[in-house]
């Protein structure tokens, strides 16, 4: 009995692993909202992750999360690295790559301790202006490789990074409209207006 459970449980195992080589080992998470205001506004927020705080999902859930920040303080090479005992935040590092002015970004991202990282994917951002409002789409990709494990996962994570995604975009969205409108610089008298205020004797 005890070896007939033993052959069960292994050819359970085998079959589950020759099910994970059909599954895609590619995922591909999405989501966009719409922001009522200029992509010249909202792409400063996403292209400093110092500034990322004010509406990520993750620093919401865990309002204890520790994060250093390394590089520039915007655009390329701007690094996040984030530690998190909260089992939906976990640890990790994120790495701006492309950053081109109100219209994508795109970075690198690790998850894992240094050293031990278990993944590597490309998150990405897209700004298409629609009138005076602008679309915001996040996203990523990810290569699961061979992995049967990581591939089991991959079908469940467009539930779940994508529920993330779509609460970063409303906190992007809450943050962006909630900031006020840069006034506008109030020209100063020119030199010349100054000479015309002045009579001129002959």
């Amino acid at each position: 009995m005890l070896k007939k459970v033993l052959l069960g449980i292994a050819g359970l195992i085998l079959l589950l692993v020759v099910v994970s080589f059909l599954l895609p080992s590619k995922v591909h998470v999405e989501r966009s909202i719409v922001i009522n205001a200029p992509a010249a506004k909202i792409f400063p927020e996403v292209n400093s992750l110092q500034k990322w705080p004010a509406w990520d999902p993750w620093s919401k859930k865990d309002p204890n999360i520790q994060d250093s920040y390394t590089g520039p303080e915007s655009g390329v090479g701007n690094t996040n690295t984030w530690k998190s005992d909260h089992k939906e935040v976990g640890s990790g590092s994120q790495t701006i790559t492309e950053s081109v002015p109100n219209e994508t970004i795109k970075s690198k991202m690790l998850f894992g301790d240094a050293g031990e990282e278990y993944g590597e994917a490309i998150g990405f951002f897209n700004f298409a202006s629609e009138g005076e409002n602008t679309k915001v789409t996040w996203g990523m990709d990810m290569d699961l490789g061979m992995n049967p494990m990581a591939r089991y996962f991959g079908l469940m994570m467009d539930g779940t990074i994508g529920k993330d995604f779509e609460q970063g975009l409303d906190n992007l969205k809450a943050h962006v409209e909630s900031m006020p409108d840069e006034a506008p610089a109030v020209a100063e008298a020119s030199s010349v207006d100054s000479l015309k205020a002045t009579p001129i004797s002959h």
